[in-house]
């Protein structure tokens, strides 16, 4: 609604041009935003590494791709754990507390963050090297991939309005 609203009526004004470049942006990220949450709560990294694998990726690709399933989770009970010890220390409570003090927040919850998230990156890198995903020759997987009808019939499906509007159907 922002966006159909915000971008018609931008015209010259710094606070509308920063309004419609938010809503643009963020309708036009939001089908990925979606995709990645879902295949980051349906996907374990062992099946991401085996799929990723019998689709011949590099592994130059696969290390990062399984530290970074691994590390999100992880940030997202870090970030929960420093909320818990702020409320518990009187500091920045309630939802509103981000927005009513910026500057704290930088100060008290971004820099805990990227610090713990350097040092959980490190371990969770070291953490897939020591379990060998990084050495040379044949993988095993414990998953078995197969693929289903439904992984034909849901693409299909989400193509069909394409070729309808395309005018490609009747």
């Amino acid at each position: 609604a922002i966006d159909l609203w915000a971008v018609p009526h931008a015209g010259e004004g710094i606070l509308m041009n920063f309004l419609s470049l938010i809503s643009v942006g963020v309708r036009m990220m939001l089908p990925c935003i979606i995709t990645g949450a879902y295949a980051f709560t349906t996907t374990t990294v062992g099946e991401l590494t085996c799929a990723l694998r019998r689709m011949h990726v590099p592994e130059s690709v696969i290390i990062p791709c399984a530290v970074v399933v691994r590390f999100f989770p992880t940030v997202k009970e870090d970030y929960r754990q420093i909320r818990a010890a702020m409320a518990l220390r009187g500091i920045a409570e309630g939802k509103a507390a981000l927005l009513r003090h910026p500057a704290e927040s930088l100060e008290y919850i971004l820099m805990p963050l990227l610090m713990n998230g350097n040092n959980v990156a490190q371990d969770l890198s070291v953490a897939a090297l020591t379990k060998g995903i990084g050495l040379p020759g044949t993988h095993t997987c414990m998953v078995e991939l197969k693929l289903t009808v439904w992984d034909f019939v849901y693409p299909a499906l989400c193509t069909l309005p394409l070729l309808w509007k395309g005018g490609i159907l009747f």
